[in-house]
């Protein structure tokens, strides 16, 4: 598998001003080509599952579009379309949101449109998580949340890495 060069749209200037500049800390597995404000050409057949009704998912190949979500939430935060063909990416964004969070968001479903384990972390510790760190980290899960920045970003730069490694072998 290869490096994949995306373009990023931005619904508009507010949202490229605020998450925009995180792109540049994407591992060097993506490429960002280019960035748009405005409204990629979008899935229309989307809509007729209930579940994702009103998702703002790209129809291009290779494209990330960061957009404001519904206020109802009725859709998923995140969504990614693997094709070998040209895979694609769409990013809901909250106005509480913070940057770290769209920024560890966006990495999770460039992942996906590698067909890459995004969702993982929970179900592969013993790969990901040296066992120095696993005490602390179940106290998360049982105690408290695992499901914040820090985990995240330690589970993806391990799946990262792995493709990374992957890429380089003979």
């Amino acid at each position: 598998m290869k490096n994949h060069c995306y373009t990023v749209w931005f619904e508009d200037f507010d949202l490229l001003a605020r998450y925009g500049k995180s792109l540049h800390a994407l591992p060097q597995l993506f490429t960002i080509a280019n960035l748009f404000v405005g409204c990629p050409r979008l899935v229309e057949a989307w809509d007729s599952i209930p579940h994702w009704e009103g998702f703002k998912m790209p129809a291009d190949p290779f494209t990330l579009y960061v957009f404001r979500r519904d206020p109802s939430g009725k859709y998923p935060a995140g969504a990614a379309h693997y094709s070998r063909d040209g895979s694609r990416a769409g990013v809901a964004v909250r106005p509480d949101d913070h940057p770290d969070v769209i920024f560890l968001r966006i990495w999770h479903e460039l992942l996906h449109t590698m067909d890459l384990d995004a969702d993982g972390m929970k179900d592969r510790v013993k790969e990901w998580l040296p066992k120095i760190n696993r005490i602390p980290y179940l106290f998360h899960l049982y105690y408290r949340d695992v499901d914040i920045p820090y985990w995240h970003r330690q589970y993806y730069q391990w799946v990262t890495e792995n493709m990374i490694q992957d890429i380089k072998a003979p």
